[in-house]
């Protein structure tokens, strides 16, 4: 089963961040891809690219292994997948 999460709410005075990750790794055990989407304010913590660079962010900020994706990619992934998750 492949589950994206997608989050458009800042890490900070909001939990919806916290708890996609926290879904995110509660059902990575179960053998379902899980993938997480950030965008809008949540770029603090992954990026979609526009929205990054919308906030001044540059690549060299981005935590290892994250990948600056579009909506054409997300639109991708939600159409593949039998489920999705927005927090």
């Amino acid at each position: 089963m492949s589950v994206p999460i997608v989050v458009n709410t800042a890490p900070y005075g909001s939990e919806g961040p916290y708890h996609a990750f926290r879904l995110a790794a509660a059902r990575a055990p179960r053998d379902e891809h899980v993938g997480v989407f950030l965008m809008g304010d949540a770029v603090d913590v992954s990026r979609c690219g526009n929205c990054y660079a919308a906030r001044g962010l540059a690549g060299d900020d981005l935590i290892p292994g994250v990948r600056a994706q579009t909506i054409h990619d997300l639109a991708a992934v939600t159409a593949r997948s039998d489920r999705v998750v927005a927090l």
